[in-house]
């Protein structure tokens, strides 16, 4: 089993892109942050290579 990110399941047989709904083999996920300045933890969630550089 690859290992993946905390923020996506290690069971899952396809990861899904917060933004765009596009699944993928999971064998290598890129993140996006999603919390606020104050935020004491990372808000991530998975996305696609598209959007690995928050384009949106």
């Amino acid at each position: 089993m690859t290992e993946r990110p905390p923020f996506v399941d290690p069971h899952a047989e396809f990861a899904v892109c917060h933004f765009c709904g596009q699944t993928w083999d999971p064998t290598e996920v890129n993140g996006f942050d999603l919390s606020r300045e104050e935020d004491y933890y990372p808000d991530m969630v998975p996305v696609c290579p598209e959007h690995a550089g928050g384009c949106r």
